[in-house]
């Protein structure tokens, strides 16, 4: 795919990946930063991928309630028609990503649940 080949690796993960993530990543399958995706070997991609599907953190420390990016809880899905979104209690109200009762693994999920369930939403108000 030329839209891969035309950018390194580094650029590549970090349009999915915090930097610092990616350097780590990076360093320990003896990738240098400015390396092209095209110019790494089958075995380094399989290196890093690995590396990437592997990596663990172990939490030693959390911050407040206030400061937390994670939480639960929301308009539940059975409140809801989800052919459109709209809500069953309120005719002409839309209820998408966050503002719903579903919890996933982090790393970018809500984002995809946002955005399709925004993609949902406006097709249904558009149907209206």
């Amino acid at each position: 795919n030329k839209k891969i080949s035309n950018h390194t690796v580094s650029e590549l993960l970090e349009t999915v990946l915090p930097y610092q993530l990616v350097s780590v990543l990076l360093k320990e399958a003896n990738i240098k930063e400015n390396d092209r995706w095209d110019d790494i070997d089958n075995s380094l991609k399989n290196k890093l991928a690995s590396l990437i599907e592997e990596f663990t953190l172990e939490v030693k420390d959390y911050l407040s309630f206030d400061r937390s990016q994670v939480c639960s809880g929301g308009i539940s899905l059975s409140e809801i028609n989800p052919d459109t979104m709209e809500s069953l209690n309120i005719k002409g109200l839309y209820l998408t990503g966050e503002l719903l009762d579903v919890d996933g693994k982090c790393g970018g999920y809500n984002l995809s649940y946002a955005f399709i369930t925004g993609y949902i939403a406006g097709l249904g108000v558009n149907n209206d």
